[in-house]
């Protein structure tokens, strides 16, 4: 058995004393992967303006090493001592930056043999945040069908999903604004929640890959939406004009994505259709419950209002229209046979009203598509979506057959 002695450059000259065909082939390639493996530390940099400890600049010099040559599971790296002389750092600290990615799993260092690359280098994580504008554990259909899908789209695609509830609290917030999470993550998903959140901050200043589907957001980037709420409001009074409506009440949210300039196109549109029109903004709340039950008192006032019999409703929030669904099922739906209802919002939340309404929804199947296509041209360097996705709403319908009559039995007790 030959051995192979000196520099890595005099691979190839000890190489060719081989006359073996297959030897030489398999020693020609350890040569060329060694020389590139040489070269490739060899251009290793640590960031010069960064504010973390040297040891996770080397760390994160590494995995991009690690990742720009594409090297599988198994691959040997550089030695400790190797590493240190490209970065120009003491063998501890090198070391050190071995160790903090031996515990991620991004390497595997064997004693007596050296460093490889680990199975999770490899391993694309997706960390999906939810929740960002609820109060912790109110967890509404919409957040879970949201996680549902994308998970499904995201796995299709090679991607492993995490997710956390991370409602816009500092405390909560905090572990996931270190530099470890972008280490554990190549890419974030933010579903709904506003632009403010720490997490997405961070994320953003950091350039990590992300999309955020958010109804109703005006962010220039990275968005996949639908149109604000108060122009889809102006579709749903022209859809009430021709039917014949003159009166409609609009039950909405107060939002910080509303406008003045959204409220002047509503008075506006109001105007042009010869309609009286009165907006009952509800104010914000965390929770879910909440929305119910103030939907419920809306719709009680209305229904006691002795000036305007309502004949038009257009709700503006899914959850608020259970409310004002509970009111009319309960004391109001026999005094109005003849209220036409728009519902703004999901068909699957709509269809359970118990009413016959009109459903004005986006497609949310759809969003998530273009989500996860957004995210993963991100990560792959592919053509690039559009800064931002809108998906409009359209006016749908149920085809419902009216329930049966049931004779109901009474008996008299006493």
């Amino acid at each position: 058995m030959a051995i192979l002695t000196g520099p890595r450059d005099d691979i190839a000259s000890q190489a060719l004393s081989f006359q073996h065909p297959h030897r030489i082939q398999a020693l020609t390639d350890l040569m060329y992967s060694s020389i590139h493996m040489t070269m490739g530390i060899q251009q290793l940099q640590l960031e010069p303006n960064s504010t973390l400890h040297l040891y996770e600049q080397a760390a994160n010099a590494i995995r991009q090493y690690i990742t720009s040559n594409a090297l599988p599971p198994g691959s040997p790296l550089p030695s400790t001592a190797e590493i240190a002389k490209a970065l120009s750092l003491n063998h501890l600290t090198a070391r050190r930056a071995l160790l903090k990615l031996a515990d991620q799993g991004l390497v595997n260092i064997v004693p007596c043999r050296g460093v490889f690359v680990g199975s999770a280098a490899f391993e694309k994580r997706i960390l999906w945040i939810g929740g960002l504008d609820l109060a912790n554990g109110d967890i509404s259909s919409f957040y879970t069908d949201g996680l549902r899908r994308f998970n499904q789209q995201l796995r299709e695609l090679g991607y492993v999903m995490d997710y956390a509830w991370l409602p816009n609290e500092k405390d909560k917030c905090d572990p996931y604004c270190r530099p470890e999470i972008l280490d554990k993550y190549c890419g974030f998903v933010f579903y709904a929640g506003y632009n403010d959140h720490p997490v997405l901050k961070y994320v953003v200043a950091n350039n990590a890959p992300y999309v955020h589907m958010l109804p109703g957001s005006k962010s220039p980037s990275h968005t996949v939406t639908c149109p604000r709420v108060l122009p889809t409001v102006c579709r749903s009074l022209e859809h009430f004009a021709e039917r014949g409506h003159e009166h409609v009440d609009v039950i909405k949210i107060v939002s910080i994505f509303d406008t003045p300039e959204d409220i002047e196109m509503l008075l506006r549109t109001a105007r042009s259709l010869r309609m009286r029109v009165r907006l009952h903004r509800v104010p914000d709340r965390p929770r879910k419950s909440d929305y119910i039950h103030l939907g419920d008192q809306l719709m009680a006032s209305l229904l006691d209002d002795p000036d305007v019999t309502p004949d038009a409703l257009c709700l503006a929030d899914e959850i608020v229209a259970r409310g004002v669904a509970l009111r009319l099922l309960n004391h109001g739906v026999d005094r109005l046979p003849n209220l036409d209802v728009v519902v703004i919002g999901r068909d699957e939340e709509a269809m359970h009203l118990g009413l016959p309404v009109t459903p004005m929804s986006w497609d949310a199947k759809a969003a998530v598509t273009s989500s996860v296509a957004m995210l993963h041209e991100q990560l792959t360097g592919g053509e690039q979506h559009p800064k931002s996705i809108i998906f409009p709403y359209k006016i749908g319908s149920f085809d419902k057959k009216p329930m049966p009559h049931v004779p109901m039995e009474v008996i008299e007790l006493a």
